[in-house]
């Protein structure tokens, strides 16, 4: 298999899911990410997964469109050509796209050779590289299903297996391995990967307006590296118990964090929302306003169309997180755990996956 990578762990994740579910089966797979992506080092190179590099740019969208659209097409061509020799090379018999402009030449080259070829769309809505990729598909996999998507098919969000193993931890359980209140609410907050100040600052307020009014509840603030000194440091002089109060520049087990919360506080970036979609957790989402196609407000209100998801415009952010959260807080007293479209049976990535090949072998 080829499998063709973003910038983004929305791209990355996915694809490494795939990877070791078939893995597992003695499948071969090969990676295509971007040059000079840090997250695709990070993420690839360290555990050791096999990748090569696209000299490719994005679509230039600014005011010099002009003379930079000719670089971006010279890019891609010679990715193009690249990928046809990789290819030739390697007879993969699948290729898969999980977004970005990586994408594009590799399923163009995989179709041109009669390869198998994937798409895999992270968010609610296909995202521009996809959308010029798609024309090379047989099949586009969505876990946020838009519908009217021609040879799209639904899947189980493709998350990796140290993920997807927590979802059978007891809630409970999981507070107590964290160190908290197994008898109270626990609220989860993050940004993404590097975190978000806006939501660190009032979340942060937040927490200290509803704690001097009494809520009983306790917490795992996740704030990234640039926020973590001043928010930790506010916890503190709040006087908290480390029963109550848990604030972490990064979360390694976000599993076992997901888990422990009764309710989520976050962006509504791809990767977060299929893991809430899988987890079935009651969240609060304040999209990133300046999200490419306002993908973020897009994933938000799919959640929100299946009853777990609330919403807070991030200008209106100051003030409506406490309310909302309160409202949360006292639904979560009395409720039982909420119906998601996770819990619906769907195929996996993988299946989708084996079902193209099995179907292109027996052409052969």
């Amino acid at each position: 298999m080829l499998l063709a990578v973003g910038l983004t762990g929305g791209h990355i994740y996915p694809a490494v899911a795939l990877a070791e579910e078939l893995g597992r089966e003695g499948f071969e797979y090969l990676f295509v990410a971007r040059s000079g992506s840090i997250l695709a080092q990070k993420i690839l190179e360290q555990e050791g997964w096999p990748v090569v590099y696209l000299d490719v740019q994005g679509l230039p969208r600014s005011a010099a469109f002009l003379w930079k659209f000719p670089v971006f097409l010279l890019k891609q061509w010679e990715a193009f050509l690249l990928c046809r020799r990789v290819i030739a090379d390697w007879k993969p018999d699948l290729a898969a796209g999980f977004g970005g402009y990586v994408s594009f030449p590799v399923m163009a080259a995989a179709r041109l050779r009669g390869t198998a070829v994937l798409l895999f769309e992270p968010n609610a809505a296909l995202g521009l590289a996809n959308q010029a990729a798609r024309f090379f598909a047989d099949k586009i996999a969505f876990c946020m299903t838009p519908g009217g998507v021609p040879k799209s098919v639904e899947v189980e969000p493709p998350l990796r297996a140290s993920l997807k193993g927590a979802r059978d931890i007891p809630g409970a359980q999981a507070k107590q391995r964290w160190g908290l209140r197994k008898d109270s609410a626990c609220v989860l907050i993050f940004g993404g990967s590097q975190g978000s100040r806006i939501i660190n600052r009032e979340a942060a307020r937040t927490v200290a307006d509803l704690k001097a009014a009494g809520a009983a509840f306790s917490f795992i603030h996740v704030t990234g590296a640039a926020d973590h000194p001043e928010t930790s440091s506010f916890y503190r002089g709040l006087g908290l118990s480390p029963q109550e109060a848990l604030c972490l520049e990064y979360c390694q087990e976000m599993g076992l964090a997901y888990r422990a919360a009764d309710i989520v506080v976050s962006r509504a970036g791809a990767m977060t929302c299929l893991e809430l979609f899988y987890f079935a957790k009651r969240c609060i989402l304040i999209p990133f306003e300046k999200s490419a196609g306002a993908h973020q407000r897009r994933n938000a209100r799919y959640l929100e169309s299946f009853g777990i998801a609330r919403i807070i415009a991030e200008r209106g952010l100051a003030g409506s997180l406490g309310v909302v959260l309160q409202e949360e807080l006292r639904r979560h007293r009395g409720a039982s755990k909420p119906e998601a479209a996770a819990l619906r049976k769907t195929p996996t990535l993988g299946d989708v996956a084996r079902q193209l090949m099995d179907k292109k072998n027996l052409k052969k």
